[in-house]
């Protein structure tokens, strides 16, 4: 009986040793054992944001006598377009600014190809850029623009006489802002704040008082 109550003493020492062990162990695996990182994923950038990061705070169009950028209007248009005459008063004015000839050709592409948003060019006119339709958004018809969009430059009135102002407006920019060296060649590099006009033009109060629709063209009316 005696040598019962002993064995039994002896599984009841050994259970609780154990049992000690185990909760060392439980004890130190907590310690050691490192906390979970947290982590939040970044919000998302809009294509807008990505935009205004790509965007440079100063055009350089003439860079030392040579010229860094193209004059772009739409494609499959006649010389008499609006828009056609617009781009010319725009190459003529930076010629007559600086006396450095400026490229210029049309929005022409192939359906498999997309507009390089890297370079730098004068979109002159309703252009089929994106950023055409970034810079109009929210003008009326009697409205023209000088809006800097990425690396874009877009120049645009919705009559013939609003763009053609817009064409003045922006050799005036150019001439401003002309710096000529020491050795005679000139650089033109434009501020992206002088890059962000829109003004109603006073040729028709009618025109400022209708808000331009989506896929709008030039026109004009005639008495008779």
């Amino acid at each position: 009986m005696k040598l019962n109550i002993r064995l039994i003493a002896l599984l009841l020492s050994l259970i609780m040793t154990l049992g000690i062990f185990a909760s060392c162990a439980n004890v130190g695996d907590e310690q050691t054992s490192e906390p979970e990182e947290q982590t939040t994923e970044a919000p998302a950038i809009t294509d807008e944001e990505t935009s205004a990061l790509d965007a440079p705070k100063t055009y350089d169009i003439i860079v030392n006598g040579e010229s860094m950028t193209t004059i772009i209007r739409p494609k499959d248009l006649t010389s008499e377009d609006p828009a056609v005459a617009a781009a010319v008063k725009v190459r003529n004015g930076i010629e007559d600014a600086v006396n450095v000839k400026v490229k210029m050709a049309d929005d022409f592409k192939k359906a498999t190809e997309e507009f390089d948003a890297s370079t730098l060019e004068l979109l002159v006119g309703p252009t089929a850029h994106p950023q055409v339709a970034e810079a109009i958004a929210g003008l009326t018809y009697g409205d023209y623009t000088i809006k800097a969009v990425g690396n874009k430059i877009v120049i645009f009135g919705f009559t013939s006489s609003a763009i053609s102002k817009a064409a003045d407006e922006f050799a005036k920019i150019v001439d401003q802002y002309k710096v000529e060296t020491a050795d005679g060649k000139v650089s033109v590099s434009i501020p992206a704040e002088a890059l962000n006009i829109v003004e109603q033009h006073a040729g028709s109060k009618i025109y400022s008082e209708v808000p331009a629709f989506d896929g709008a063209t030039f026109s004009a009316t005639y008495k008779s």
